[in-house]
């Protein structure tokens, strides 16, 4: 990887900071996806929403193959459900990909993911960041740092440069096994 790959993240950042930025990155676009139900407003939310599931659905990728691991070594049931609300995340995320802005239920939808989504977040800042301050040497948090910028970059490439990516729902990025193959069971549901 070239240096300058990392320029994506602050300099001195570790992988909680990295995790706060996407965290702090989904929760603005919430917002902004809020402030678009108003009749009035020039916010494009089918584009806030696209770009809220785009981002989510690399945060996802990342928690599970880059701190998730490292996690579950020390508390497995934390993990555990963890893993239950990012089942609701990604359920949301493919009912919003099969539904148009149009759809009655498009914005009702997009509202439960945030929900969703703002829970997660708080119960990560809540539990995870203090288990992983508390439980995880430093030592064991600087290679999950170079790991969890080297699959942002990468996820971040392969959704903009993907032949597919201008149709519907074509940025989804499925969770990957150890062995950094598509994980077939995941496939199989998100059809």
């Amino acid at each position: 990887m070239k240096s300058n790959d990392t320029c994506y993240y602050p300099e001195h950042g570790n992988a909680l900071d990295l995790l706060r930025l996407e965290y702090a990155n989904i929760w603005k676009l919430c917002q902004i996806y809020k402030m678009g139900l108003d009749g009035n407003s020039r916010i494009d939310r089918a584009k806030v929403a696209h770009e809220l599931c785009h981002m989510i659905s690399i945060c996802n990728v990342i928690e599970q193959e880059i701190l998730y691991p490292e996690v579950r070594k020390v508390d497995e049931k934390f993990v555990f459900d963890l893993l239950l609300a990012h089942d609701d995340i990604n359920a949301s995320i493919l009912e919003i990909r099969t539904l148009t802005p149009d759809d009655m239920d498009y914005d009702l939808e997009v509202l439960r993911l945030i929900d969703f989504m703002q829970e997660h977040i708080r119960k990560s800042e809540r539990g995870l960041f203090p288990l992983i301050k508390r439980e995880i040497p430093t030592r064991s948090l600087r290679p999950l740092t170079a790991d969890f910028v080297r699959r942002r970059l990468l996820l971040g490439l392969l959704s903009k440069s993907s032949p597919a990516s201008s149709g519907r729902g074509s940025d989804h990025i499925m969770p990957r096994d150890n062995r950094g193959t598509a994980d077939p069971s995941e496939q199989r549901a998100a059809i």
